[in-house]
């Protein structure tokens, strides 16, 4: 029974982990998920980005891509 107690715990603790580092990054910006798809699609709204823009997104902070 203690065995299992610990293996759900660790797993727990690896989900915190991994869940607070994806967020971390987004915040830093150095990571988006789905993003770079999301850029290369065409929508009714808005044409669909070059490889190049979308690797460079956000655009720098001058407003330029």
């Amino acid at each position: 029974m203690k065995v299992k107690n610990i293996i759900v715990t660790i797993s727990l603790i690896i989900m915190a982990l991994t869940t607070f580092s994806e967020k971390l990054n987004i915040i830093l910006g150095e990571y988006y998920p789905d993003v770079y798809d999301e850029l290369r699609s065409e929508r009714p709204y808005k044409k669909s980005f070059s490889h190049e823009e979308s690797v460079n997104y956000p655009p720098s902070k001058d407003g330029g891509l």
